[in-house]
């Protein structure tokens, strides 16, 4: 609204109070800014101190008392910005039909419409026990490695910024009034939607099950890139099940030796960021005088980081989370992706956890009606990072024998499309990456 430059301000704030009839309220606005900004740093510690060493939190039934303290400052937070946004409109109110078409008012309108989101959004953190359709949770996200560095100098800056969220237990409902029902025809496609085959878990997540059957039109169309030719997928049958405490052992070795054999080209998917971050520390220890370049998720933001792996054929990047799905990286740059893990949900994640207890009280089996559908859908996701256009080659590893010896591993498998399967010593792998990726 405004910015302060040693005794001088301008923005929005002036413009807009020069044009209106009322009285001049650009002071109050001003006091009221400073207020919202006090109590949004009070708030912010409050959130540091609950959260503690934990990177997520959710508000409800067992954590309420908790979250007490945090509660009564967002109810303070509300209070300033509600009265900032009825400040604003009051100026605004007091504006000449004659000056609407001013940009600035625009500009000042869209800024109100995000303040009035957060006035909600505080609102209902207040009072979150009226809202069983919301899952509300406290999450702390380091910021990026640009703004990080600008803090360095700040022996006690916080690196870290805080995010309040609310999202629906269940979109279903929502999808169905805001897009299926209004709608005459609505397209959906994707190429990871379907699981096993089918679509049937993304179309009751999304409501498509509300819809009349004889509306709905569903089918499946085989890719045009010649997998069984070009790629392999493997799974190492001497590797230990996730659950052994050799584990995160075995697979730094393994990845190293992998991305040896492949001279780099390397996407390495994690599904927890500790284990990332250790097997990337070995590796970099290891490959330091082999030409290859690792790269890690958080080192840079995400677009640069990318573009150095794209720009460097012998370099190998680490990567978690978002970086399993959007990442397009065609030609000699990438020959290997690594899966360490099936990707099911963290039972700790808020919004996993809410709705896992929702199915839970239903008589169902979160396992698998929601992990398992869940991992599906990114394990395609990572999977198909590989295949960009119809020249690419190269081969998956799925550092995860639970694939192959469980019974739920046959939906992933029958969810990619059909290639060569390996399941071998990790030494015979090896051999073959050689051949197909070095």
């Amino acid at each position: 609204m405004y910015r302060q430059r040693k005794a001088s301000a301008t923005g929005y704030l002036f413009t807009l109070s020069a044009l209106s009839r009322i009285e001049d309220k650009s002071d109050l606005v001003k006091n009221e800014i400073e207020r919202t900004k006090e109590s949004l740093a009070s708030l912010e510690e409050e959130a540091c101190e609950l959260l503690g060493r934990e990177l997520n939190t959710r508000l409800f039934s067992q954590t309420a008392a908790r979250f007490s303290k945090v509660i009564q400052k967002i109810q303070v937070l509300q209070k300033n910005l509600a009265t900032v946004c009825a400040l604003m409109r009051e100026i605004i109110e007091g504006i000449d039909e004659d000056d609407l078409d001013n940009s600035v008012i625009y500009e000042a309108k869209a800024v109100l419409r995000r303040l009035d989101d957060m006035v909600a959004t505080t609102q209902n953190f207040v009072l979150w026990d009226e809202h069983p359709e919301s899952v509300f949770w406290l999450s702390a996200k380091r910021l990026p490695p640009s703004m990080a560095k600008n803090l360095a100098s700040h022996s006690d800056a916080n690196p870290m910024y805080y995010e309040f969220n609310e999202t629906p237990l269940d979109i279903a409902p929502l999808m169905n009034r805001g897009v299926f029902e209004p709608m005459k025809s609505i397209v959906c496609t994707s190429a990871t939607i379907s699981i096993n085959r089918n679509f049937d878990f993304w179309k009751k997540r999304v409501g498509i099950n509300f819809v009349e059957k004889e509306r709905v039109k569903s089918g499946e169309f085989e890719s045009p890139f010649p997998y069984k030719e070009n790629m392999f997928l493997a799974v190492p049958s001497d590797i230990p099940f996730p659950d052994n405490e050799n584990f995160q052992d075995c697979i730094e070795d393994s990845i190293i030796r992998m991305i040896n054999a492949a001279g780099g080209k390397t996407l390495v998917l994690f599904t927890a960021y500790d284990s990332l971050r250790h097997a990337c520390d070995t590796a970099r220890t290891a490959l330091r005088s082999s030409g290859i370049t690792v790269l890690k998720q958080g080192d840079d933001d995400r677009f640069r980081l990318l573009s150095q792996f794209k720009d460097d054929t012998a370099s190998c990047l680490f990567a978690t989370d978002s970086f399993w799905e959007g990442v397009d990286v065609p030609g000699p740059s990438l020959s290997l992706v690594i899966i360490v893990k099936m990707p099911f949900g963290v039972p700790s994640d808020p919004v996993f956890a809410a709705r896992s207890e929702e199915i839970s009280k239903r008589g169902g089996f979160p396992f698998m009606e929601l992990s398992v559908p869940q991992a599906v859908i990114k394990f395609r996701q990572g999977f198909g990072r590989l295949i960009r256009r119809g020249d690419d080659r190269g081969a998956v590893v799925v550092l995860d024998r639970r694939i192959i010896e469980k019974s739920y591993g046959r939906m992933f498998m029958s969810s990619v499309p059909e290639t060569e399967v390996l399941y071998r010593p990790l030494t015979e792998i090896l051999s073959r990456i050689k051949e197909n990726c070095g």
